[in-house]
């Protein structure tokens, strides 16, 4: 019977099998420690894979929008800031043409009836009635409104509100103002020069 050769094996025997296992896995355990960081130059795989790590964590968008939402945010808030109170400048000087437009047709009526007048004080009166009807506020007697005042006057030009003969036809210039503030002061006024006495035809 021939005898065996074992010599010829790639194993001799079970534990040196075993013994050859064991060195694979030390031999991996030194090379994964070297590319986590340990004395040494890094593995090649292990280098990749943190190149790879880093490649997508430099393309990730997470938080791109919350970002994007703190650059916009505040420009959009801005301008519909600005609309809005633009829109309400707008609304207070119309109001304030219509206040002046009224209060000079009242002017003019009751200075057209004989035996009524209406002077500069009884304008400013009528002025004042009509910022309480309709803008709901109360106005003084001034020129320069200070922010968030309204002021009316009355004036007659050039020296009196009543006819004489060097003036046989008097005017009266009638003002309602607001103090708007936005940014800066601004004067929103709303003014009108009427005859205050007509001649007969």
């Amino acid at each position: 019977m021939p005898r065996e050769d074992r010599s010829a094996s790639p194993y001799l025997c079970g534990g040196q099998r075993i013994a050859d296992l064991h060195a694979i896995d030390l031999r991996n355990l030194v090379l994964s420690g070297i590319g986590t960081g340990a004395d040494g130059p890094p593995h090649p795989m292990t280098t990749t894979a943190a190149t790879r790590r880093k490649r997508r964590l430099r393309g990730s968008e997470a938080g791109a929008t919350a970002v994007e939402a703190a650059l916009v945010l505040p420009i959009l808030i801005g301008i519909v800031l600005a609309i809005v109170d633009f829109g309400d400048a707008f609304r207070i000087w119309n109001t304030l043409q219509l206040v002046v437009g009224q209060t000079s047709r009242n002017v003019i009526v009751q200075n057209g009836i004989p035996g009524s007048s209406c002077n500069a004080t009884c304008a400013e009166n009528a002025l004042q009635t009509a910022i309480r009807t309709w803008l709901f506020a109360t106005a003084s007697i001034c020129s320069t409104p200070t922010a968030g005042q309204y002021c009316v006057n009355a004036t007659c030009n050039p020296s009196g509100c009543s006819a004489t003969a060097s003036t046989p036809t008097p005017t009266m210039t009638l003002s309602a103002l607001y103090g708007f503030k936005f940014v800066g002061a601004y004067t929103l006024a709303g003014q009108i020069t009427v005859p205050i006495v007509l001649q007969p035809d």
